[in-house]
């Protein structure tokens, strides 16, 4: 139930702290509170002192929620072991008694930042938090898991301007650029409320018009053309462009964000050969298939408003879609046909499906091109929900079915230390052996890996090399039997993940625990 008032007490065992931050910067901290340290017999005690109730937590992506991301510091030979925390709650008369909870110790991250295969993440992150200690923490820990590709937002209301969006911006890429991240800058074209809100305020005429599809009072997307005309838009694409490696349009805008105003009515009977131009409503019950191909071209004319913009702006800016995967509900709900962005997107980003057969169809659509697959971690944190931390063999099943092109994840805030460290384990193996991890050093496994579906096995040659990829994304161990290519007997031989050792052997066999994967280089 809502509580005020009251204190909650952890204690750490002898030698580990928990890095202080300053509550009243933390944007996630939506519950005021003050935080204080000190050192006790038996630790280091922190005490979350909140002064006002904290209601039940709500789904909305994880925003509304308490989230810590600090990785609390202790002695390197702690690493492995499992402690006893303590935890109470003192306050408004609450005596509890202190409750001990295990801590398990987990390894230092020890990601590597890929080269060419990009693993992003998004900030998602407000307003003044990038003059805080916390965030070098924050920033520290991307790096160490192995991000490489930080995706950011123009973030601008009543209370936020576009100047102070655009110093925040500013700060954003500066911090990314010290840890090594390329920059990309995400948002919804037309209908993206953040990007267009104050250029809509004070051109109430360009707003989008669709009686028909009742959007929430929030959101004011533009007209499509009234966008495409803007000089203050392509102002801000300029801006944007200039400041970052990457520009994404993120394409979800299907037939409840079609503007029906009276130029975008007349450009519907235009493309279809009508007498006259016909009212919201007529277009709706008589022509929808049309209307669902008018916008598929709509989104398509604004991409290419959108690279032509920035293009002009920064010449080397990749210009980059996030979109659904090719699914039968694609062009109604997201206005996206994948075969017209062949030639024209840098990166092709898509993260709502898992299914291999699904991630196939995308990529034919692209004309064979790979793509950077989402994994979607998002419980909304309801309540204490997370998503589930075993993601490594997730990570490397998305990376294979998508043609190796990189990733997405979304949203890191779900991650535990279990979670982060399967990311760095998933980095550090693509790092090592990204040389290998393409379309065109693939080759036909043939039945060399036995034990395990076909669909989870990959084997690579690189000169006298080869990698073997096998994913065991099972709760269960697997064990397989590895065999050399004919007539190859490899000088060395060594399981990545766990170290072992086969060389000069024909073929060996190798378990795979539940969850994970095996990376094995024979040369």
């Amino acid at each position: 139930e809502p509580l005020s008032g009251y204190t909650f007490h952890l204690q750490f065992p002898s030698g580990m702290k928990l890095p202080v931050y300053s509550p009243s910067e933390r944007i996630y901290y939506r519950y005021p509170h003050e935080l204080d340290r000190k050192a006790g017999k038996d630790g280091c005690e922190y005490a979350f002192k909140f002064s006002q109730p904290i209601p039940r937590l709500k789904p909305n992506f994880g925003f509304n929620t308490i989230t810590l991301v600090l990785s609390p510091e202790f002695p390197e030979n702690c690493e492995g072991q499992s402690q006893k925390g303590v935890c109470w709650l003192s306050g408004r008369g609450l005596h509890e008694i202190p409750r001990e909870f295990n801590l398990k110790i987990l390894p230092k991250l020890r990601g590597i930042q890929p080269r060419r295969i990009l693993i992003s993440t998004w900030t998602g992150m407000r307003n003044k938090c990038f003059t805080t200690p916390e965030v070098e923490v924050m920033f520290t820990t991307f790096k160490q898991a192995g991000f490489n590709l930080l995706g950011t937002l123009f973030t601008q209301g009543d209370k936020f301007p576009p100047e102070t969006a655009y110093t925040e911006m500013a700060e954003i890429v500066k911090k990314a650029k010290e840890y090594d991240f390329q920059t990309l800058f995400g948002f919804h074209g037309n209908i993206d409320t953040f990007f267009n809100r104050d250029i809509i305020s004070r051109h109430p005429e360009t707003k989008l018009v669709n009686n028909t599809f009742k959007l929430e009072a929030w959101q004011k997307p533009m007209c499509p053309l009234a966008f495409m005309a803007s000089q203050d838009v392509k102002a801000r694409i300029t801006k944007m462009a200039g400041m970052h490696d990457h520009v994404l349009y993120d394409l979800e805008s299907g037939i409840k964000s079609s503007c029906l105003c009276e130029k975008c009515r007349g450009k519907f009977a235009r493309e279809n050969g009508l007498a006259g131009t016909p009212d919201e409503s007529e277009i709706i019950s008589r022509y929808k298939q049309q209307l669902i191909a008018h916008q598929i071209k709509i989104n398509y004319e604004l991409f290419n408003f959108i690279r032509g913009t920035a293009r002009a702006a920064n010449p080397k800016v990749k210009c980059d879609i996030y979109s659904a995967h090719t699914v039968d509900s694609t062009p109604e709900k997201y206005g996206m046909d994948w075969s017209l962005y062949t030639n024209l997107v840098d990166c092709a980003e898509a993260g709502y499906d898992e299914s291999p057969e699904v991630l196939k169809q995308t990529r034919q659509s692209l004309g064979g091109r790979s793509i950077h697959a989402g994994l979607i971690l998002n419980t909304a944190l309801f309540e204490y929900q997370y998503a589930d931390q075993n993601i490594k063999a997730r990570l490397f099943k998305q990376l294979v079915h998508s043609g190796y092109g990189g990733g997405i994840i979304w949203s890191w805030e779900e991650l535990n230390g279990v979670g982060l460290t399967a990311v760095a384990d998933f980095t550090r193996g693509i790092s090592t052996f990204e040389n290998y991890l393409n379309d065109k050093n693939e080759i036909p496994a043939n039945g060399v890996i036995s034990g395990t579906v076909d669909e989870n096995v990959r084997i690579f040659k690189d000169g006298d090399s080869y990698l073997y990829l096998a994913i065991n994304p099972t709760i269960s161990p697997k064990t397989v039997e590895i065999k050399m290519p004919q007539g190859f007997l490899p000088q060395s031989c060594v399981n990545f993940y766990t170290g072992e050792k086969h060389g000069g052997k024909s073929s060996f066999s190798a378990t795979i625990p539940p969850q994970d994967v095996l990376l094995v280089e024979a040369k």
